[in-house]
Protein backbone atom coordinates (compact mmCIF):
# COMPACT_ATOMS: atom_id res chain seq x y z
CA UNK A 1 0.00 0.00 0.00
CA UNK A 2 1.29 3.41 -0.95
CA UNK A 3 1.01 6.43 1.33
CA UNK A 4 -0.57 8.25 -1.62
CA UNK A 5 -3.32 5.61 -1.87
CA UNK A 6 -4.63 6.37 1.62
CA UNK A 7 -7.89 8.39 1.46
CA UNK A 8 -7.52 12.06 2.41
CA UNK A 9 -9.80 11.86 5.40
CA UNK A 10 -7.35 9.60 7.29
CA UNK A 11 -4.85 12.45 7.07
CA UNK A 12 -7.52 14.87 8.27
CA UNK A 13 -8.25 12.66 11.31
CA UNK A 14 -4.53 12.49 12.12
CA UNK A 15 -4.16 16.27 11.78
CA UNK A 16 -7.17 16.94 14.00
CA UNK A 17 -5.90 14.45 16.56
CA UNK A 18 -2.51 16.19 16.60
CA UNK A 19 -4.08 19.65 16.93
CA UNK A 20 -6.34 18.55 19.79
CA UNK A 21 -3.50 16.85 21.65
CA UNK A 22 -1.20 19.84 21.16
CA UNK A 23 -3.85 22.15 22.61
CA UNK A 24 -4.28 19.85 25.60
CA UNK A 25 -0.67 18.85 26.32
CA UNK A 26 1.37 21.72 24.80
CA UNK A 27 4.01 19.06 24.05
CA UNK A 28 4.68 18.53 20.32
CA UNK A 29 6.50 15.18 20.68
CA UNK A 30 3.75 13.71 22.84
CA UNK A 31 1.08 15.14 20.54
CA UNK A 32 2.66 13.56 17.45
CA UNK A 33 2.84 9.97 18.73
CA UNK A 34 -0.90 9.04 18.59
CA UNK A 35 -1.44 10.53 15.08
CA UNK A 36 1.71 8.81 13.84
CA UNK A 37 0.55 5.49 15.28
CA UNK A 38 -2.87 6.06 13.72
CA UNK A 39 -1.29 6.61 10.30
CA UNK A 40 0.94 3.54 10.74
CA UNK A 41 -2.14 1.51 11.64
CA UNK A 42 -3.96 2.99 8.63
CA UNK A 43 -1.09 2.20 6.25
CA UNK A 44 -0.58 -1.34 7.52
CA UNK A 45 -4.12 -2.47 8.39
CA UNK A 46 -7.10 -0.13 7.88
CA UNK A 47 -6.52 0.96 4.27
CA UNK A 48 -5.79 -2.54 3.02
CA UNK A 49 -8.23 -4.94 1.41
CA UNK A 50 -8.75 -8.23 3.26
CA UNK A 51 -7.36 -11.36 1.64
CA UNK A 52 -9.46 -14.54 1.41
CA UNK A 53 -7.11 -16.34 3.82
CA UNK A 54 -4.72 -15.27 6.54
CA UNK A 55 -1.15 -14.95 5.30
CA UNK A 56 1.94 -15.45 7.42
CA UNK A 57 5.65 -16.12 7.19
CA UNK A 58 6.96 -17.56 10.44
CA UNK A 59 10.55 -18.27 9.37
CA UNK A 60 12.92 -15.74 10.91
CA UNK A 61 15.29 -14.01 8.44
CA UNK A 62 13.44 -15.47 5.42
CA UNK A 63 13.54 -12.10 3.69
CA UNK A 64 17.33 -11.93 3.92
CA UNK A 65 17.78 -15.46 2.62
CA UNK A 66 15.44 -14.73 -0.27
CA UNK A 67 17.03 -11.39 -1.09
CA UNK A 68 20.57 -12.77 -1.10
CA UNK A 69 19.54 -15.79 -3.17
CA UNK A 70 17.74 -13.85 -5.93
CA UNK A 71 18.44 -10.12 -5.28
CA UNK A 72 14.76 -9.15 -5.49
CA UNK A 73 14.70 -5.29 -5.59
CA UNK A 74 11.02 -5.23 -4.57
CA UNK A 75 11.85 -7.19 -1.42
CA UNK A 76 14.73 -4.86 -0.60
CA UNK A 77 12.42 -1.82 -0.97
CA UNK A 78 9.87 -3.50 1.30
CA UNK A 79 12.51 -4.29 3.92
CA UNK A 80 13.86 -0.71 3.77
CA UNK A 81 10.34 0.74 4.04
CA UNK A 82 9.70 -1.33 7.17
CA UNK A 83 12.84 0.16 8.73
CA UNK A 84 12.25 3.73 7.55
CA UNK A 85 8.62 4.01 8.65
CA UNK A 86 9.57 3.33 12.30
CA UNK A 87 12.51 5.76 12.51
CA UNK A 88 10.31 8.81 13.31
CA UNK A 89 8.41 6.83 15.93
CA UNK A 90 11.69 5.82 17.56
CA UNK A 91 12.84 9.45 17.64
CA UNK A 92 9.53 10.71 19.05
CA UNK A 93 9.24 8.01 21.68
CA UNK A 94 12.88 8.44 22.69
CA UNK A 95 12.14 12.07 23.57
CA UNK A 96 9.36 10.85 25.85
CA UNK A 97 10.63 7.62 27.43
CA UNK A 98 14.28 7.22 26.45
CA UNK A 99 15.48 3.85 25.25
CA UNK A 100 12.28 2.16 26.45
CA UNK A 101 11.00 3.47 23.11
CA UNK A 102 12.44 0.39 21.41
CA UNK A 103 10.34 -1.95 23.59
CA UNK A 104 7.18 0.16 23.29
CA UNK A 105 7.59 0.56 19.52
CA UNK A 106 8.34 -3.14 19.04
CA UNK A 107 5.16 -3.97 20.97
CA UNK A 108 3.25 -1.64 18.59
CA UNK A 109 4.86 -3.40 15.63
CA UNK A 110 3.90 -6.82 16.99
CA UNK A 111 0.34 -5.60 17.55
CA UNK A 112 0.15 -4.42 13.94
CA UNK A 113 1.42 -7.79 12.71
CA UNK A 114 -1.14 -9.67 14.83
CA UNK A 115 -3.92 -7.40 13.58
CA UNK A 116 -2.82 -8.05 9.99
CA UNK A 117 -3.09 -11.77 10.67
CA UNK A 118 -6.48 -11.56 12.38
CA UNK A 119 -8.03 -9.18 9.84
CA UNK A 120 -6.27 -10.84 6.87
CA UNK A 121 -4.99 -7.39 5.79
CA UNK A 122 -1.33 -8.09 5.26
CA UNK A 123 1.21 -10.76 6.03
CA UNK A 124 2.24 -11.59 9.59
CA UNK A 125 6.05 -11.73 9.51
CA UNK A 126 8.63 -11.88 12.26
CA UNK A 127 11.03 -10.19 9.84
CA UNK A 128 8.74 -7.14 9.71
CA UNK A 129 8.92 -6.84 13.50
CA UNK A 130 12.71 -7.14 13.28
CA UNK A 131 12.90 -4.44 10.59
CA UNK A 132 10.57 -2.16 12.55
CA UNK A 133 12.70 -2.63 15.69
CA UNK A 134 15.78 -1.69 13.67
CA UNK A 135 14.01 1.51 12.57
CA UNK A 136 13.13 2.23 16.19
CA UNK A 137 16.79 1.77 17.21
CA UNK A 138 17.94 4.12 14.46
CA UNK A 139 15.34 6.72 15.49
CA UNK A 140 16.33 6.46 19.15
CA UNK A 141 20.02 6.74 18.32
CA UNK A 142 19.40 9.79 16.12
CA UNK A 143 17.35 11.46 18.86
CA UNK A 144 20.02 10.67 21.45
CA UNK A 145 22.77 12.10 19.22
CA UNK A 146 20.76 15.26 18.55
CA UNK A 147 20.05 15.68 22.27
CA UNK A 148 23.75 15.19 23.09
CA UNK A 149 24.78 17.69 20.40
CA UNK A 150 22.32 20.27 21.72
CA UNK A 151 23.57 19.84 25.29
CA UNK A 152 27.14 20.26 24.07
CA UNK A 153 26.27 23.56 22.38
CA UNK A 154 24.45 24.92 25.41
CA UNK A 155 27.27 24.09 27.87
CA UNK A 156 29.51 27.04 28.83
Amino acid sequence: MSVLAIPWWYYAVAALLFAALLLITKKPALSLVPPYLFMLFTLTVLARTPEPEAQYQLALFWSYRRYFSCADPHLLRQMAANVLVFIPLGALLHRLVGWKAVLIGTACSALIEVLQLITRRGVFEFDDILHNALGLLIGCAAAALIRRARKGKSAP
